[in-house]
């Protein structure tokens, strides 16, 4: 509850109240009535390719915020944002914690197996993870959004370790883009810079918010939304 108090940002789920009644703590939070990203990929692939760049903009958007307040959320997936209204938000805090003081390390090996960076599944044998760990996860998202729901590193039932370790993405989406001009190469292009194996070389999510395929996102947004350096934090 600590952790979700420390940002207010329209596409991140925020607590409205909290009560302890019999040992438990229940906590009032925004009301979602859309269901959750993982949904709107598995029900309409045609959809979720047409909305890939509107949807794909609030995941950058939640996870730019949460990093601009000094935290690190570790378990971005698709199941974890929940949609009210065509409007996304990043849930789930239960492994989100803050940024270590002076650009310090992480070594809780703890995720989605499936939405992990290499250097979380590399764990303990290097030198621990920072927040780039997240857009990876975007760019996983990303790609499943372009590619009907199919995963990067998985053929068929099998997850394929050794492809996710090196970063090799399959090239296969064909794009039906919300917005006009924007085509495969352009996704295929922010997937790749998402899913870079050299963290140092990862694209940020702040960066992922000024890339073409992005562009002119803003504009489709209610105006209560404002992604970027500018979105409000709380004190």
């Amino acid at each position: 509850m600590s952790i979700m108090r420390m940002v207010n940002h329209p596409n991140v789920l925020r607590v409205r109240d909290a009560y302890q009644e019999q040992g438990s703590v229940l906590l009032v939070l925004d009301y979602m009535d859309g269901g959750d990203l993982g949904d709107k990929i598995n029900e309409s692939s045609q959809q979720a390719k047409a909305m890939a760049a509107y949807w794909m903009y609030q995941v950058c958007a939640a996870i730019q915020a949460m990093h601009s307040a000094g935290l690190i959320h570790r378990d971005v997936k698709p199941d974890n944002f929940m949609i009210s209204n065509g409007i996304l938000k990043l849930s789930d805090f239960g492994l989100a914690m803050a940024l270590p003081p002076g650009g310090g390390r992480m070594n809780q090996k703890c995720g989605t197996p499936a939405f992990m960076a290499p250097e979380q599944h590399e764990l303990p044998h290097q030198r621990g993870y920072g927040p780039a760990v997240d857009a990876w996860a975007a760019g996983v998202i990303l790609y499943m959004l372009l590619n009907g729901g199919n995963h990067p590193f998985f053929q068929g039932n099998q997850f394929n370790m050794d492809a996710l370790l090196n970063g090799r993405v399959p090239k296969k989406s064909k794009i039906a883009c919300l917005a006009p001009g924007k085509g495969s190469s352009q996704g295929d292009g922010l997937v790749a810079a998402l899913l870079t194996r050299d963290e140092n070389k990862r694209l940020k999510p702040a960066e992922a918010l000024k890339h073409s395929f992005l562009s002119g996102q803003a504009q489709q947004m209610p105006r209560r939304i404002q992604a970027g350096p500018n979105a409000q934090q709380r004190p």
